[in-house]
């Protein structure tokens, strides 16, 4: 990453800001000495992982948060379906002065008339949005239902570089189980799923695979670890769930 560089310098309301911990902000100001005009920062998890000393998937999840929370925007790029390029933007000042409007934080006295129009503005939306006519139902868009398939894959993706198709299937194949036999289907339920393949195969995408499949030819709903001698057993004999390390959630 070749940049211009002489040092680094915090603002005060972003070092003064409660709702960043002290992560968030280094990360802030790492980006924004990253920035440039046309693609934004374009950093990976990997850079940041090396330059900050913690997990790739720490970094994600920091990325995230500010992104949540309105500092950063994110832009993923695209060849196809396979994610290329991952574009970090700063928030502006203006977009960061409507977010807190829209939250319902009160500002200070300066810059009052300029502040009230876009206050009056969010108001009135609001007051529109909210106004149902007689005698016709409101034509508000229901909120996107929660696609399981698309979080896993993207999660793949941005944390491994990679979805390959036998582990695709292997988690389609698994989920027509899950459904059967009412497994979660909620985002919380899939991010539990992952952290127990993670921590089952230290995030080796084979051992996944392994894992997902045995779960799906023995009817569980859960993720559980392969025996040593899984493979010395014949594979029409059920092994007893029991047996299993009792500590890994079986049902989410």
């Amino acid at each position: 990453m070749i940049r211009e560089f002489k040092g680094v310098w915090i603002k005060k309301d972003m070092w003064l800001n409660d709702e960043l911990s002290i992560m968030e902000k280094v990360f802030m100001v790492e980006i924004d000495s990253l920035n440039s005009k046309e693609k934004g920062c374009y950093a990976s998890n990997s850079y940041f992982s090396d330059f900050f000393g913690i997990s790739k998937g720490r970094c994600s999840q920091i990325i995230k948060s500010l992104e949540r929370k309105g500092f950063l925007t994110i832009k993923l790029i695209r060849e196809k379906k396979v994610i290329i390029e991952r574009q970090l933007r700063v928030v502006n000042k203006l977009n960061t002065l409507v977010r807190k409007l829209n939250k319902g934080i009160k500002e200070t006295k300066q810059g009052y008339l300029e502040n009230a129009q876009v206050s009056n503005t969010v108001i009135n939306n609001t007051l529109f949005n909210n106004t149902i006519k007689e005698g016709k139902p409101s034509s508000a868009k229901k909120p996107a239902s929660f696609n399981r398939f698309k979080f896993l894959k993207t999660y793949f993706l941005e944390k491994y570089n990679m979805y390959p198709e036998n582990l695709e299937q292997a988690i389609r194949d698994h989920m027509k189980v899950r459904d059967s036999k009412r497994g979660g289907k909620d985002q919380n339920s899939m991010q539990r799923y992952i952290n127990v393949l993670e921590k089952l195969t230290g995030g080796q995408i084979i051992e996944m695979v392994d894992i997902i499949k045995n779960c799906t030819f023995r009817g569980w709903v859960g993720i559980f670890p392969l025996k040593q001698d899984f493979k010395s057993k014949p594979q029409g004999r059920q092994v007893n769930e029991c047996t299993y390390d009792s500590s890994i959630e079986k049902d989410f």
